[in-house]
């Protein structure tokens, strides 16, 4: 019984190793929204109406680049569990060849 969930452990890892490059292209994205949203945030916050309040639509897309970063700190959290389950093999298997 408690193979099972290792097992599935392992095959949702191999499966996240073929979908890395995405998933580092996908943060990457986020983060270069961020430079627009961050300049229109703080228009918003300084009252000044260079960016802010301009269009309701370009609004609420800078306003929703806020809601991308909650799938985007999962996935940074994924890439860091990635990390170091990687580091960790490989310290195991230096191990072993001892």
């Amino acid at each position: 019984m408690g193979e099972k969930p290792r097992f599935q452990m392992k095959k949702f890892w191999d499966w996240y190793k073929t979908k890395l490059a995405e998933s580092i292209t996908f943060v990457f994205v986020i983060h270069v929204l961020q430079l627009p949203h961050m300049l229109w945030a703080n228009s918003c916050f300084t009252h000044t109406t260079s960016v802010c309040n301009l269009n309701p639509i370009l609004d609420w897309i800078l306003y929703s680049v806020d809601l991308l970063e909650i799938p985007s700190i999962i996935n940074v959290i994924f890439l860091m569990l990635f990390h170091w389950k990687k580091k960790h093999e490989s310290k195991r298997q230096r191990f072993k060849d001892l």
